[in-house]
């Protein structure tokens, strides 16, 4: 009989993890190559190893729903199944209005709900495409994440959601985006761009490696508010 040391279960699994982030990203570049194209290969990998542990917490253990998850990802943002923008979607039948808990908290519910016709528009297939002049546009007459025509700014940045905004998952959505945006030190213009971007990208997409390439745009409305007196954010 062979023993393994734990040291050696542990090189074996780490072994077997970078093995299938290689793969895994080859697949997800290969079906999402305009949402990928500017991450770093490092990044995308790193966002399989998350996948893999998040998805572990709800059950998804197979490699085909890791990759199941992750292609959602690429659409949805990687902490989909605690983002109020997706909660209806893991209904059996999506509702944009129904807000009482899920029937069926499934990956593969999810991924079959985003063709459904409720969803249809609802995210971009590559979000990253033209996103800092949409929140731009947005931000012209927002001074403060509190304003009354953020719900508007929301909808001329996606259309597709108009439904959406009238139900009370805007309402859940606002209050988390902004709780975590203040958890960050975020405030007034700063603020209001990070729940901008949080209606694109997820709530959580500081902690997203798919979205590296947001933050840049993050850290300049960051830096103009923490200096004093703010200065203008472009």
């Amino acid at each position: 009989m062979v023993a393994f040391t734990r040291e050696q279960v542990a090189t074996l699994r780490r072994t077997l993890l970078d093995d299938f982030a290689e793969d895994t990203e080859a697949f997800l570049r290969r079906h999402f190559e305009p949402r990928l194209r500017a991450c770093a290969s490092a990044d995308v990998r790193e966002a399989v190893v998350l996948a893999h542990a998040e998805g572990g917490a709800h059950a998804l253990r197979r490699r085909g729903e890791i990759r199941i998850y992750l292609a959602c990802a690429c659409v949805a943002g990687l902490f989909l199944f605690d983002d109020p923008r997706c909660l209806w979607l893991f209904h059996e039948e999506p509702t944009l209005s129904r807000v009482e808990s899920v029937t069926n908290f499934s990956i593969r519910t999810f991924a079959r709900n985003l063709g459904a016709p409720a969803a249809k528009g609802f995210f971009a297939g590559n979000p990253l495409e033209g996103f800092e002049e949409t929140v731009r546009a947005a931000e012209q007459h927002l001074v403060h994440p509190d304003h009354p025509g953020l719900k508007r700014a929301l909808v001329a940045m996606t259309p597709a959601r108009e439904a959406f905004v009238a139900t009370p998952h805007v309402e859940h959505f606002l209050r988390v985006a902004q709780d975590l945006g203040e958890r960050q030190g975020l405030r007034e213009r700063a603020l209001t761009r990070y729940i901008l971007l949080a209606w694109l990208f997820g709530v959580r997409f500081v902690e997203d490696p798919l979205c590296r390439p947001v933050m840049a745009f993050l850290d300049v409305a960051a830096r103009g508010s923490a200096a004093p007196g703010g200065v203008e954010v472009p």
